[in-house]
Parts: structure tokens; C-alpha cells; sequence
């Protein structure tokens, strides 16, 4: 974050660049903290202490980014002033007014005029003069008028709870929704559906009996699988052709021990599974 002022689209001043109010215009933005989630694999935003507001890992290559807020509640439309209703008295005066005599019509106006000017003559004598003292201020006149600047407050935001880490025989205790870690094995399956995502089984090791289904998303192709995802099956496949690539880009298959980090979940059936996988990592 090398950059420390940013330049007001409004007023064109240079401000600070996490300012959230221009001190010269007002113009309000937006301020986050984003970078480069390794957990994540992806541009994240970061909280107050620098760590991923999604799965809480460190966000590296931090920088502020700064956007224009638009306050359409002060933008109020100009409503069209209605002329006052015509009174009824008024429209029976609408008639032609009667002739005047010409003669008296010249005085009238040599009357008038000579009124103004007369009037317009004492204004201009005794009216007072203005003074330097009267001009309108300008923004650089003194110092003093520059506006304090307003201090800059980073915004805040509840951090995300961290995911739990449970057990086969906790599982049923969390709701929907809830992150958890898993340790577990994969197991053979009789059969999958594909489709973004691949079921898999993962296994109690001490107690095989006690099974979990766990979505895991698959790649583009074998050749371009990404890490925590798996690599497509071919029709038909074999125990060999299961491959699950893990966080630190090695894989596991059949058999290996594994760490997921993921959200609960419920099939069709009313079977608790695990979905929208984050991690998964070898189980030394």
C-alpha cells in the first residue's frame, strides 16, 4: 500500500487515500481493505486485523480500495410552483377597462417617472458605500479559513466466526449452515452423482460404520484440477480414477486420511452432509 492520497472525482483536491468524507467538497466513499486470501485462493476483503472476512486465514498484498458513494436523498427535484387559483372576483374584472382621456393618462406617467427619479436620487446620497471589509470572503484569503480536516474512521465489521472443529459423534449437534472441520477417510462408494460438485463418503477411521457424505467441487478437466477440488471421473471409472486434490497441491485417494473444512448440510433424504468445501489438507 504504497499510495496515500487518492484524488476527489468531485472537486479534483488530493485527500487521504483511506478518507471516508472529502474535507474540501464532502464527497463521501467507501473504504475496504482487500488482498490476496492464500486460504481462499482469491481476492478477498480484509477485517481490521488484516485477516480474510471469509475463512479468517491471512489476506497478503493488502491494499485500500476507495469508491464514490452517490447521496441521492440529497438530490431533491425541483417541483414546479403552481400559479395561485383565480378568484372568481378576478374573472369578473377580466372586462375591458374603460378609455381614459389621453391627456390625463401623460401626466400620469410624467408623475411617476419624476417620482422614481426623486426617490432614486436621495438612495443614491444617503445610501452607504461598500467597503473592502463587505467583499465575499475567498477560499485561499487566510489561512484560518481552511476547513479542519475530519477525522478519518476505518469502517468496522462483525468479524466471521471461525469454523468449529467437530467429530462424527458431534456432527448432528450444529445446524445448517454451520462451518466445521471434519477429520476423516475416504471411502469406496457404491455410486455418485456429478454435476458442479462430486459426493464422496468420508469415514469414521475407528468406527467405519459412522459415514458422511461430502461435496467436493470439480475441476475444469484431470489435467487443470485446482487445489481442494476433484478431478473429473471418467465413463466408467475405477477406485484409481478417484482423486482429491488437496490445499498444498498434492492428492489423496481411496483411503488417504483427510481435514475438511466446510458447511453443514442436508440431503434429500434428511442425512447430514458437509458442502462449499474451503480446505481440505492431508491428516498427518
Amino acid at each position: 500500500m504504497n499510495e496515500t492520497t487518492k484524488k476527489c472525482p468531485l472537486c479534483a483536491e488530493q485527500i487521504p487515500v483511506d478518507a471516508t468524507i472529502c474535507e474540501y467538497c464532502s464527497a463521501r466513499f467507501e473504504v475496504v481493505l482487500t488482498g490476496y486470501c492464500g486460504n481462499c485462493h482469491q481476492v478477498r476483503e480484509a477485517d481490521e486485523k488484516g485477516r480474510c472476512r471469509t475463512c479468517g486465514g491471512e489476506v497478503l498484498d493488502q491494499h485500500i480500495e476507495s469508491r464514490l458513494l452517490t447521496d441521492k436523498a440529497q438530490r431533491k427535484p425541483i417541483m414546479p410552483v403552481e400559479a395561485p387559483p383565480v378568484s372568481a372576483s378576478r374573472t369578473r374584472s377580466a372586462s375591458p377597462p374603460k378609455k381614459r382621456s389621453a391627456v390625463g393618462c401623460v401626466i400620469g406617467i410624467l408623475i411617476v417617472m419624476a417620482g422614481i427619479s426623486i426617490v432614486g436620487t436621495i438612495l443614491l446620497r444617503s445610501g452607504p458605500k461598500l467597503t473592502p471589509s463587505l467583499a465575499l470572503p475567498t477560499r485561499t484569503s487566510t489561512p484560518t479559513q481552511t476547513p479542519t480536516p475530519t477525522p478519518t474512521h476505518r469502517p468496522t465489521r462483525t468479524a466471521t466466526p471461525l469454523p468449529l472443529e467437530i467429530t462424527f459423534d458431534t456432527l448432528e449437534d450444529y445446524p445448517v449452515g454451520q462451518q466445521v472441520i471434519l477429520h476423516g477417510q475416504l471411502v469406496m462408494f457404491g455410486g455418485t452423482y456429478c454435476d458442479t460438485d462430486c459426493g464422496m463418503l468420508l469415514a469414521n477411521p475407528t468406527k467405519t460404520s459412522q459415514k458422511i457424505t461430502i461435496f467436493v467441487t470439480l475441476g475444469e478437466s484431470r489435467e487443470n484440477t485446482l487445489p481442494n477440488q476433484m478431478r473429473p471421473l471418467p465413463d466408467p471409472y475405477t477406485k484409481k480414477d478417484i482423486q482429491v486434490r488437496l490445499d498444498d497441491g498434492t492428492y489423496a485417494g481411496i483411503g488417504s486420511r483427510i481435514i475438511v473444512t466446510g458447511s453443514i448440510c442436508e440431503t434429500t433424504d434428511g442425512d447430514v452432509c458437509i458442502h462449499d468445501i474451503l480446505k481440505i489438507e492431508v491428516w498427518k
